[in-house]
């Protein structure tokens, strides 16, 4: 059995399997191979990168594919940070209790308001699973 990419929802993992010839598609590894119908989960799995040159893990898009929010272990040691200019979110979070606008915040680390917003959802739905 090969599992060539890990995907998670963050609760379960989840990974495409190839066993002698044999591709078993979506299969969620947390509940004992159990298969999974990939149209219904897909949308709600997070990315994981891998490097090209290794084929190990070295990304993962925390706030699924397209939420702005990655951890790199290369970046910040490890803290899930706004994608491309990577300003750690819990650092973004704690300046949002002293200012709440969105605008401001993105004045202050230069950002876009898109990434600001990116980061705070994210922060919050930590808060909330805490």
């Amino acid at each position: 059995m090969a599992f060539h990419r890990f995907k998670t929802d963050g609760r379960d993992i989840f990974g495409d399997v190839v066993e002698r010839d044999r591709d078993w598609g979506l299969v969620n590894l947390s509940a004992s191979g159990q298969r999974v119908f990939p149209e219904v989960v897909e949308q709600s799995l997070r990315e994981i990168s891998y490097a090209t040159e290794t084929g190990l893990a070295n990304r993962w898009h925390v706030a699924g594919p397209g939420g702005g929010i990655v951890i790199d272990p290369r970046i910040a040691f490890g803290e899930p940070v706004v994608e491309g200019v990577n300003v750690p979110t819990r650092t973004i979070w704690e300046q949002s209790q002293a200012d709440k606008e969105p605008e401001a915040l993105a004045s202050w680390f230069r950002l876009d308001v898109k990434q600001v917003k990116d980061a705070l959802r994210y922060e919050a739905q930590l808060a909330r699973a805490a």
